[in-house]
């Protein structure tokens, strides 16, 4: 569990994410529409100590945009296929998904 809270604890750079990630558009007359979603989920593999992380991202709007992606590095996460970065091009109302496998020992 300590392995995967360092992934995820909350951090200069998860917070610019988050704010990425709620990032919204107003108009003239004052309607708020969601522009991007973002749902990331893990689960274990078998009963190692293995884990894939998915995120699945999702444009609300009809104009493309461009989504990059990463996972923060630990010293307690070791990714079995490298930390790969993503970028992809998202256009008309989409969803995009990213995976990752880690190995996380003495969870």
């Amino acid at each position: 569990m300590h392995a995967l809270q360092l992934l995820f604890k909350t951090s200069a750079a998860a917070l610019l994410l988050g704010l990425c990630l709620t990032l919204r558009t107003g108009t003239a007359q004052g309607q708020i529409q969601n522009v991007i979603s973002a749902n990331l989920t893990t689960s274990q593999i078998d009963n190692s100590t293995g884990y894939v992380i998915t995120l699945e991202v999702s444009n609300l709007i009809s104009q493309c945009i461009v989504v990059k992606t990463t996972l923060d590095v630990s010293d307690t996460v070791f990714f079995l296929y490298g930390n790969f970065h993503f970028t992809s091009c998202l256009c008309g109302v989409s969803t995009r998904r990213f995976f990752w496998e880690i190995d996380a020992p003495g969870f």
